[in-house]
């Protein structure tokens, strides 16, 4: 077979030198006469390549076949539409992606000293594993071979004819060369190394997608796309959305739409950081760099000469002894550590990294340029039809879809999403760019991925992903649904109604209706520590806080207009004022109160545990969380019995407000605390002074609560289980039964304990994250609301207000009036514990008047459920407060229960007794008149008969027993045996009585 190949190859032409006027010498390559036969030869081979390993591939790429003989053919050949047709067959084959079997024997790790298994094992995945590398390098290396001038331009140049006519006039042809470029240019983009372990390999790679980039907009391929994407929609045109699909992820791979939507204003050398939007990120490179400089200094400054040493010598006082200072073997062991951690900041998703904190390139520059361009031509003119196109596979579940499209589909949606979010962010900056969009130009066609079968098919996903594990596909998921919902903000917020309304008629749907779809609840409480990445973490937080957002500004928004329909008192009320009603009308609060969990607690507190590379608004929006956490009051109404007519009677005991701020006092979190306050990065950097202020507040109040309740820090050493809710009330009131205090019940205005367990159970457990954007309401922490003292720095210092969080502690107060309220508080307290106490009492127990009336309605009344509707309607059963379930429970426990349906069962098994013995009477009564004829008729010898067969008197007796018989002493005669024989067990016993062994006759 290689020989065969070698042959092909060898004839397909040669270079040929030649030497012009001036004398230069240049060579020129020189293709057989037949070289389209040959061509088709080396196609037919490379057909029956095996997928996985491709040894004929492998062995053209170590020939260099592609580079020395294809190319040039394709350059010298170019006017040949049959010869450049079959090249692009043959570049298709080569430059086929990977197979996931190839990739997995790259990846795999290799114990070659393993004794595990043999050594043929061993050597044969050695081998897969070369093959596999092999395949990478040499897709790579044909990605970089199309860089070269005019080469794509010929194969760009088959779909001129075909796409010079129209979709009626194209036959099957133009079709199949119009897919065949399109599977080019989708290979080209697909190619990158599987094995990503050097920087060197990973900047080539990242080099040559910008450079392809560059190439194809200069190729005309970007207007190509955007003229068949206009025209998916015809029928002979739609067999290529997938591809064109394909197409578009590989395209934008690894590429930061923010930083593309802004390459407008960027110039040539600029620092790439402005793309990226540092606050907004989470940081990134350059300010972890900042803050580990912030560091050093801050500890280099205090009196060490030499820096890069362990420590300086210092004495202590007039003791004479030498001590070594550590401080600076800490600070640099902070900064390995923070140089370890840099890498995982709050946007990290793969963006091309040597890019990120260096400055742009050239090839860098047109790249970002040329995408924006294509970005901004295909959201205007085609996306609505190729996303309308692409949604229509999904409905109907085509067979043509493929396990990783919808992961696919949710990269390309995301992108161009966040892309004219950007856009419309800066359409009221400066006016360099004349291609912006404008701010009131709105969503644009990106409305045709915002509707509610868009929201179903990523929800839909997010459980299917959650179910699967597959956390890489949820991550791209849930970063599509965040930006859908802030897209959804951008509606709510346009001036134009008809965006407003179709945002207002999404968001019914997703959070009004009856049955919500929104999923937010379900993606918290899929997450667990260890299984998903910080991005994913970082994009459900910002998607809860911009959900809060959303409705918030909602509600507000539309809160005057509902107003003026009700004081009309319209009767006939249009669908969107219904929607505008259930806006408005919408409990926020209340979903806020469902949303707290202590699954949510732990989630923030993994989050905050990366405080130092967390973004600006990472760390605001666990602050936020936090403050609405400790802003959030639940109000008990205690119901007192009164012991004298028997009915309740309501009666509020003075307490003190109860917070769900004890979730903050644990050991895990205090431990961050500690870190926070004692960095002295954070101290210098202004970025951390929010969250300085937030953690300087909770630890004063904790102290302050563990001086009134000294077990609280024990309580810190638990993790809080499903009753949370109860914990804090109890925390907050020293452990006293607020149960026992009202009487047995309970009502939380804004969430209670069933409440935190149907959450748990049915995974709706929420975060709540506060924003101090503009038109939100934010949960602050002032005195204006709720008098709450936070310290305008961040050391803690200075005089401290009245606490009004609902905090668990106050500042003690040595003043007489106050401890005596206190005590007539406790009264209080105890006295309605003590009538509460009886009254359970008496209503717990049955009277013997009232089990009189029990057993008397069950004996007169037939069936038990008439029995029990009359004795619930006793005065007496009323007064006691006896219902149905209690008087059930007690005529169980009376032996009642039941009573009468066993009564019906015994009679009935009593008559099929009777029935069974008179049918077996008479049967006995028909063989003794058929036996009758085998006793002697004379009496003597029937009387020597009788004895012999029965004995005298007391052995007939004791024979009748014997066989189950209930005649008494009797005559021996006919009646007698008779008798006997009746009262006998069956028709067996009577038998025995007149055949023996003896009788022969």
């Amino acid at each position: 077979m290689m020989n065969e190949l070698l042959l092909v190859v060898s004839v397909l032409g040669s270079h040929v030198s030649e030497e012009d006027k001036e004398g230069r010498i240049s060579e020129r390559f020189v293709p057989v006469a037949d070289c389209l036969n040959w061509l088709q030869d080396l196609q037919r081979a490379l057909r029956s390549d095996k997928d996985d390993l491709r040894p004929i591939a492998n062995q053209l790429g170590t020939w260099k076949v592609v580079e020395e003989k294809l190319i040039p053919i394709a350059l010298v050949k170019r006017d040949d539409p049959d010869t450049i047709l079959t090249l692009a067959k043959l570049f298709v084959i080569l430059t086929k992606p990977m197979t996931k079997a190839a990739k997995q024997a790259a990846l795999i790790n290799i114990d070659v000293k393993s004794k595990k298994f043999s050594e043929e094992t061993i050597q044969d995945q050695v081998s897969l594993k070369e093959n596999a590398l092999l395949q990478s390098k040499y897709l790579m290396e044909y990605k970089r071979l199309f860089l070269k001038e005019g080469l794509l331009e010929v194969f760009v140049d088959l779909m001129q004819v075909p796409l010079s006519k129209t979709e009626q006039k194209r036959d099957d042809k133009d079709n199949s060369t119009i897919e065949l470029v399109l599977h080019l240019i989708r290979n080209l983009l697909c190619a990158e190394p599987v094995v990503k372990n050097s920087t060197s390999l990973v900047n080539e790679d990242i080099r040559i997608h910008h450079q392809l980039i560059a190439v194809f907009q200069k190729e005309l391929v970007f207007d190509i796309m955007v003229f068949l994407g206009e025209g998916i929609s015809h029928k002979k045109n739609e067999r290529w959305n997938l591809l064109i699909m394909e197409i578009l992820h590989f395209l934008v791979r690894n590429q930061d739409p923010s930083m593309t939507a802004k390459s407008d204003d960027m110039v040539i050398g600029s620092s790439s950081n402005m793309g990226n939007d540092e606050n907004k990120r989470g940081g990134g490179l350059s300010a972890a760099r900042k803050r580990e400089k912030a560091k050093l200094s801050s500890v280099t400054n205090k009196g060490a000469r030499h820096s890069r040493f362990g420590g300086t010598l210092k004495l202590k006082d007039t003791s004479k002894v030498l001590k070594a200072s550590s401080t600076s073997n800490s600070a640099c062991a902070a900064r390995r550590k923070n140089k370890q951690t840099a890498a995982f900041t709050a946007d990290a998703r793969g963006y091309e990294s040597s890019y990120l904190g260096t400055f742009l390139t050239k090839i860098a520059m047109e790249s970002f340029k040329a995408l924006n361009s294509f970005s901004r031509s295909f959201v205007e003119k085609c996306y609505g039809p190729v996303m309308k196109s692409l949604k229509d596979e999904f409905r109907r579940d085509s067979n043509r879809l493929e396990a990783n499209d919808k992961v696919v589909f949710f990269k390309v949606v995301w992108f161009f999403s966040v892309w004219q979010r950007t856009h419309l962010e800066l359409g009221g900056g400066s006016s360099s760019s004349s291609a912006r969009v404008s701010g009131t130009a709105g969503v644009g066609q990106l409305l045709f991925t915002l509707d509610l079968f868009s929201f179903n098919l990523v929800t839909s996903a997010c459980e299917t992903f959650i179910a699967e594990k597959k956390p890489t596909a949820l991550t791209q998921a849930v970063a599509l649904y965040k930006e859908m919902v802030k897209l959804l903000s951008i509606m709510n917020s346009s001036p134009d109604e008809s965006q407003s309304i179709m945002s207002l008629g999404l968001q019914n749907q997703l959070y009004f209706a009856s049955e919500p779809k929104d999923k937010v609840f379900k993606l918290l409480s899929a997450w667990k520590s260890g299984t998903q990445s910080k991005q994913y973490l970082c994009d459900l937080v910002e998607l809860v806080h911009e959900t809060i957002k959303l409705q918030d500004l909602s509600r507000r928004k539309w809160k005057k207009e509902v107003e003026d329909i009700s004081s009309k008192g319209r009767k006939e009320k249009s669908v969107t004022d219904e929607y505008k009603e259930n806006c408005v009308s919408f409990e926020l609060d209340k979903y806020v109160g469902r949303a707290v969990s202590s699954g949510a607690i732990k989630v923030y507190t993994h989050l905050l545990r990366e405080y130092s590379t967390n973004g600006i608004e990472t760390n605001h929006h666990i602050v936020s969380f936090f403050t609405r956490l400790c802003k959030h009051k639940m109000e008990v109404v205690k119901t007192v019995f009164d012991e004298g007519d028997g009915k309740a009677a309501l009666a509020v005991v003075k307490e003190e407000a109860v917070t769900l701020e004890p979730l903050l006092f644990n050991m895990e979190l205090m431990i961050i605390y500690d870190r926070i306050l004692h960095d002295k990065a954070c101290a210098v950097g202004s970025e951390f002074g929010e969250l300085i202020k937030f953690v300087t507040t909770i630890v004063r109040h904790f102290a302050t609560a563990a001086q009134r309740n000294p077990l609280l820090c024990v309580e810190g050493l638990f993790h809080v289980g499903v009753r949370y809710r109860r914990h804090c009330e109890m925390v907050t009131n020293s452990y006293l039964d607020e149960k026992t205090l009202s009487g047995g019940r309970e009502e939380y205005t804004v969430g209670s304990d069933k409440d935190e367990e149907e959450n748990e159970k049915q995974g709706e457990s929420n975060w709540i994250v506060g924003k101090k954007d503009e038109g939100e309401s934010e949960a602050e922490w002032s005195e204006a609301e709720d008098g709450v003292a936070v310290e305008s720095n961040g050391a803690g210092g200075g005089e401290e207000s009245e606490d009004g969080l609902g905090m668990v502690g106050s500042d003690s107060s040595d003043d007489e009036g106050e401890r005596d309220q206190k005590a007539e508080n406790r009264r209080a307290k105890k006295e309605a514990k003590k009538l509460a106490k009886e009254e359970r009492r008496r209503k717990k127990k049955f009277s013997n008047e009232e089990d009189a009336i029990i057993k008397s309605a069950f004996f007169v009344h037939p069936t038990e459920d008439t029995a029990i509707e009359a004795i619930i309607q006793e005065e007496t059963m009323k007064q006691g407060a006896k219902d149905a379930k209690k008087v059930r429970r007690r005529a169980r426990v009376l032996g009642l229960l039941g009573e009468k349906e066993q009564e019906q069962k015994q009679e009935q098994e009593k008559e099929q007794e009777s029935a069974g013995a008179s049918a077996t009477n008479q049967d006995n009564e028909d063989r003794w008149n058929d036996n009758r004829k085998f006793v002697p008729k004379s009496k003597s010898k029937r009387k020597s008969y009788g004895q012999e067969e029965m004995g005298e008197e007391g052995a007939g007796k004791k024979r009748l027993k014997k066989l189950g018989g209930q005649g008494g002493a009797a005559e021996d005669d006919d009646e007698t045996i008779l008798a006997g024989a009746a009262g006998g067990s069956g028709y067996g016993g009577g038998a025995r009585l007149f055949y023996s062994d003896d009788d022969s006759e």
